[in-house]
């Protein structure tokens, strides 16, 4: 728990792509944004924050719009982590 909210921050990005990958025996599947600036988030599920409508915002999601997002989390290579966007809207 102190992860996910003492690692909170906002940032602004720009959708380049989106995909979803799924896990072994097609369990877990993980949906992911790439920015054009090369950087990868996940939308997860998130007990901490009580939101578990994935599917909807990575759909919500247009490639080529800019959003202000809402994350927790770093991204950690030897462990496999991602920054996780729990909310997001429309860059003015």
């Amino acid at each position: 728990m102190g992860y996910a909210y003492g690692s909170k921050s906002s940032d602004e990005v720009e959708v380049a792509s989106k995909y979803q990958i799924w896990g072994t025996k097609g369990v877990g599947t993980h949906f992911v944004i790439n920015t054009t600036d090369g950087r990868q988030f996940l939308i997860p599920s998130s007990l901490w924050y009580w939101q578990f409508d994935v599917a909807e915002r990575w759909n919500a999601m247009i490639v080529g719009k800019k959003y202000k997002v809402d994350v927790y989390g770093y991204r950690v290579p030897a462990l496999g982590t991602y920054p996780n966007i729990i909310g997001y809207s429309d860059k003015v």
